[in-house]
């Protein structure tokens, strides 16, 4: 994935998720955000370093189409919230002991995320609903190289590749490397046209 100023849009909440996740911050006594901001940049930099241009787009404002997917994560959080109501009695020593995988990611967190952004002078988009349409147009409309997320939407979506976070690593030679899926190789391997790939995904329960 070396590089010569070659664009590369981002799946804005899934990184910022990504990210809070990979370094395994806090998340029950509060987020850490000087640590957080500080791993958000050396993550970006790695791009930067190698003349990626990065562009980061964030979900709008308006409820997405997909009600049952929103109302279905809004009860996920009802239910971690009542398990994080179980550790209020517990000492540090305690709660350093524990697994708290359920526990949400700190709401601040998602602002840390977006004003480092800012201070980074990477762009940064709304769109006014879900992102990953909208990703997948502008990656095309740019001539970018690939989209970087971890959302599998866009094995499916019409755009130049796809980056899954999890793919990317740097060699002891300082290049970032990672594994590009284009829809053409995904095309040519399962034998199916483009336009029967959404339906593929949805009888196969994978989107």
């Amino acid at each position: 994935m070396k590089q010569t100023q070659t664009k590369m849009p981002n799946a804005g909440e899934a990184l910022f998720y990504h990210l809070y996740l990979k370094t395994q911050l806090d998340r029950v006594l509060g987020g850490e955000y000087i640590s957080f901001s500080i791993k958000i940049k050396e993550y970006f930099n790695l791009f930067l370093s190698s003349n990626f241009r990065l562009l980061i787009v964030m979900d709008g404002v308006l409820p997405s189409y997909k009600e049952e997917t929103r109302l279905s994560r809004f009860r996920k959080k009802i239910d971690d919230f009542r398990g994080l109501l179980n550790t209020l009695n517990m000492t540090r020593q305690m709660i350093e002991q524990q697994s708290f995988e359920f526990v949400p990611i700190p709401d601040y967190c998602g602002y840390c995320f977006i004003e480092t952004v800012q201070e980074l002078r990477i762009p940064l988009l709304r769109t006014i609903r879900e992102n990953d349409r909208h990703i997948a147009t502008l990656a095309k409309w740019l001539g970018a190289f690939a989209v970087l997320s971890s959302d599998s939407d866009f094995y499916i979506l019409d755009c130049p590749g796809f980056i899954h976070f999890d793919s990317i690593h740097v060699k002891d030679n300082g290049h970032l490397y990672g594994k590009l899926f284009e829809m053409d190789e995904i095309v040519n391997e399962l034998k199916v046209p483009k336009y029967a790939l959404p339906l593929l995904a949805v009888s196969l329960n994978f989107c």
